[in-house]
């Protein structure tokens, strides 16, 4: 099945992307245990804006989390003296609300085990429309068409009509 592709892909050399807007996109296409496996196997992921919560928080996992050093000061009801305790706490990299939240544009780029935070400009679409050039090819296949259907036309014409027999 699709999960055998996706297990050989990489060792064959094959680049496979695949785009969806949630989590449950995967999990909506091959099942709970296979989206597991497809997921297993991605190699490069790119996280944009996320409005599934659910998907923000294992994006958020994914990206991983970070060990924050806490100092908290007590001081003794005379002012001099006290102590001082610090604990850790595991915070997310990136906050499954922040990813909710991203701007249009922004996002974060997992690849080889590293996190990227990427940014693609955001550019106004241009004042008036732009003609894109006719290529050789595709003015070869423009007319092809049309004499194919020029000859379509000219053999109707030339076919005598059942009630004419």
């Amino acid at each position: 099945g699709i999960e055998d592709f996706f297990s050989r892909a990489g060792g064959l050399g094959i680049n496979v992307a695949v785009y969806t807007q949630t989590n449950e996109d995967y999990n909506n296409a091959v099942g709970d245990i296979l989206s597991d496996v497809l997921r297993a196997n991605i190699n490069t992921q790119a996280i944009m804006r996320l409005r599934s919560l659910t998907s923000a928080q294992d994006a958020a996992m994914q990206i991983g989390t970070i060990q924050v050093l806490k100092t908290a000061a007590m001081v003794s009801g005379g002012g001099e003296g006290g102590r001082y305790s610090t604990d850790t706490a595991e915070e997310f990299l990136c906050d499954p609300k922040d990813i909710n939240s991203f701007p249009v544009g922004e996002g974060v780029l997992l690849h080889d085990g590293k996190t990227y935070y990427m940014e693609f400009p955001f550019r106004k679409a241009p004042a008036g429309s732009v003609k894109m050039p006719e290529l050789d090819g595709e003015k070869t296949k423009r007319h092809l068409a049309m004499f194919e259907m020029e000859l379509e036309e000219n053999m109707k014409k030339e076919r005598p009509v059942e009630s004419d027999r």
